[in-house]
């Protein structure tokens, strides 16, 4: 049975996606305040010997987020799409997750 997929809820908020190096810096701004963050990647292991980072998928707490809470005990989060191919400078990136004040939670950490 395949479940056919609705428009996405109003209370999630559409990812941003990271295209230039300032977004990239406000992306890291925002991420240098949180405790806690999300991190996923895909690859593209499939078809190559030796696998290539094509998605970063970062999600964080959105404290700045005014919209009204469905439910209420859901935190406003943001979810950040980087393109790694796009991009070549990520010593700030590898500088918060090696940072031992911040939980980062991955997923699928096996594959990464």
């Amino acid at each position: 049975m395949t479940k056919t997929r609705g428009p996405r809820p109003s209370n999630i908020p559409a990812p941003r996606l990271v295209r230039s190096s300032g977004e990239f810096a406000e992306m890291m701004a925002h991420l240098r305040s949180e405790p806690l963050i999300a991190l996923d990647t895909e690859s593209d292991s499939l078809y190559r010997y030796h696998p290539r980072v094509c998605l970063i998928q970062i999600s964080a707490q959105d404290r700045e987020a005014s919209r009204p809470q469905n439910p209420p005990d859901l935190l406003p989060m943001v979810d950040y799409l980087l393109d790694p191919l796009k991009f070549h400078r990520f010593q700030p990136l590898g500088e918060l997750l090696a940072d031992p004040a911040v939980e980062v939670i991955l997923h699928a950490a096996e594959n990464d």
